[in-house]
């Protein structure tokens, strides 16, 4: 989700009475293209995050904090000597421009108070967070060199340039005459939306779309077509959009459609999409934090994204050999021909002409007297050798079933490993969580180790949870943490949970005394079916029997267990439900 730079400038106006004269107690870098200002202000921390990813380039105040990197990059530790201590002084957009500007003041020698701006470039895959002092540039978290861009360098001590392409007028600060003669004389073979987006700088194709809508004009006319009453009533809708956000009369408003999918988010009324679900919020940033969660966006580091990415190639071949070994298998069960074929040959070796490459025989095992059979042979052989050949074809296939066979309960088995691996990495959420998961792989020979150093994170916990009536719950989040809490950190009568048939965490619910109630059960399954592939599913089967019923074969992979005396209940996970519990 990308606002336009209209509605920005309400979010913008937000963020300035939040963090002005707010304190940057600490930088963090979260991966590549992120930021995590914690800034203090009105005895209150606002953890500010800052993003220049391509695909989803923001910046917002988060509510759920994420995990810091152990070690901080050197932009990071750049930014915490430049800033940390500093006052945000403002917070400001260039024109309405997707450029965000954070003034702030810093005390140095002497006493003498220095500005320094970090400024926010929202603008797709050219985003970019550069630090800025008196137009030069200190450092940006994306460097953009001669060899990438011949317009505009993004390199320490040079001076900072505003991105090009702001050669447009801008909307708000432009009399409405001349924007009607840039469409007359610039773009007046245009559809009118595609033309007012190429005149004016500043509204994006929602915004666009809502004037013409509060204009009653169609998109695709012209403004060659135009007639005097059309651009009187384009006019009139223009100027009350820009006269209700001038007054800072904002109206945050989400859209979606039916099926609950994120369609549009502004500062200002929807009318255009009134026949879709509209939802009203009080500021544009809960707004933008609901459009977020309709479609949020993984916030990984780069080693957890080639984790995700090798674990997923690793299963792809798995699944891509398996129908190969399925096929192989087959043509190796029909060998039987290859013996029958042997011994046809050797009833008849009288039958068998020399340097020929095939030969027609009586059929030895058909029901018919008549019945021939023709048979491949080798020329330069005798029929000895020919019929030997067969025979040799014959013991070959019969090794090979059971060797295929083999095969095809390891690549079984590894499939079902590895799905489960990927489900543990996708719903991963701590650096110590994705280390358990690389270790694991090399362990069971899946990856080489880098080096011989040992892992500088202390092992991650599986999640303990306490229900309202007391009960204790144990979820492993991995396979190293499911034969955890399974075997080592439960008692024989807890009752253990698990999907059935399908990847995800083992859940212990612990037994003291009484037996668990039937609402305990189902929290536990839900759990079960939340913390599984199926999240997000209806109806998920999850079974739970007493732990003492669970057993670990010898030499079966990590988290793989066998249990019986299982009961099996049907469950939908409501994720509000258990938020409460997730917390």
């Amino acid at each position: 989700m990308q606002l336009d730079g209209l509605s920005l400038s309400a979010l913008v106006a937000e963020l300035h009475n939040q963090l002005t004269g707010g304190r940057i107690d600490r930088v963090f870098q979260l991966d590549a293209c992120s930021l995590l200002l914690w800034v203090r202000n009105h005895n209150q921390d606002f953890p500010v995050w800052l993003s220049a990813a391509p695909s989803q380039p923001d910046i917002q105040i988060l509510s759920k904090i994420p995990e810091n990197p152990a070690a901080p990059p050197a932009f990071c530790m750049l930014l915490r000597k430049h800033l940390e201590d500093g006052r945000i002084m403002s917070v400001s957009q260039q024109g309405l421009d997707r450029i965000i500007h954070l003034d702030i003041d810093i005390r140095g020698e002497g006493g003498r108070i220095i500005t320094k701006t970090l400024v926010v470039e929202l603008m797709g895959k050219h985003s970019n967070i550069i630090l800025v002092q008196d137009g030069q540039i200190i450092d940006s978290v994306r460097r953009v060199s001669y060899q990438l861009s011949r317009f505009r360098q993004v390199l320490p001590n040079r001076p900072y340039l505003s991105p090009p392409g702001q050669e447009r007028l801008p909307a708000a600060e432009t009399p409405w005459p001349e924007i009607q003669t840039a469409l007359l004389t610039l773009f007046a073979d245009l559809p009118l939306h595609k033309a007012l987006l190429q005149a004016v700088n500043g509204l994006g194709p929602i915004s666009i779309r809502e004037i013409l809508w509060r204009a009653g004009l169609p998109q695709q006319l012209t403004p060659v077509r135009l007639e005097e009453s059309d651009w009187r009533t384009l006019q009139d809708a223009w100027q009350e959009l820009f006269a209700q956000l001038a007054a800072a009369e904002y109206e945050p408003t989400v859209a979606t459609s039916a099926e609950g999918r994120f369609l549009a988010a502004a500062c200002f009324k929807l009318h255009h999409l009134s026949e879709q679900t509209l939802h009203s919020f009080p500021t544009m940033a809960v707004a933008t934090d609901f459009a977020r969660a309709l479609n949020p966006a993984p916030r990984r580091a780069p080693k957890q994204e080639e984790l995700l990415h090798q674990v997923t190639d690793l299963l792809q071949r798995q699944k891509h050999k398996y129908p190969l070994l399925q096929q192989e298998l087959t043509a190796a069960e029909d060998c039987d021909q290859w013996r029958r074929a042997g011994d046809i040959l050797m009833s008849h070796l009288h039958l068998v002409p020399t340097g020929k490459s095939e030969v027609t025989l009586p059929d030895i095992y058909s029901e018919s007297a008549s019945a021939s059979i023709t048979l491949s042979l080798q020329p330069l052989r005798t029929a000895i050798d020919n019929a030997q050949a067969y025979y040799n074809r014959y013991t070959k296939g019969k090794r090979a079933q059971e060797l295929l066979r083999q095969q095809l309960s390891q690549c079984s088995q590894d499939i079902a490993y590895l799905e489960s691996v990927l489900q543990a990495a996708e719903q991963a959420e701590t650096m110590a969580e994705f280390a358990e998961i690389r270790l694991e792989l090399i362990s069971q020979g899946y990856q080489k180790a880098e080096g011989k150093k040992k892992p500088s994170q202390l092992p991650a916990k599986p999640l303990s949870l306490t229900l309202p009536n007391g009960t204790a719950l144990l979820i492993g989040k991995n396979n190293r943490q499911n034969d955890l809490v399974t075997f080592k950190l439960s008692q024989t009568n807890d009752l253990w949970f698990h999907t059935k048939d399908i990847p995800g965490s083992h859940v212990i619910l612990r037994i003291e005394g009484a037996a668990a109630s039937e609402s305990d059960i189902h929290t536990a399954a839900l759990l079960a079916a939340h913390f599984s592939k199926s999240r997000g599913s209806s109806n998920v089967p999850v079974d739970y029997t007493q732990r003492r019923y669970v057993k670990k074969p010898n030499g079966a992979k990590p988290g793989f267990v066998i249990y019986d005396h299982q009961q099996t209940l049907y469950v939908t996970p409501d994720e509000n439900a258990l938020e409460k519990y997730l917390k």
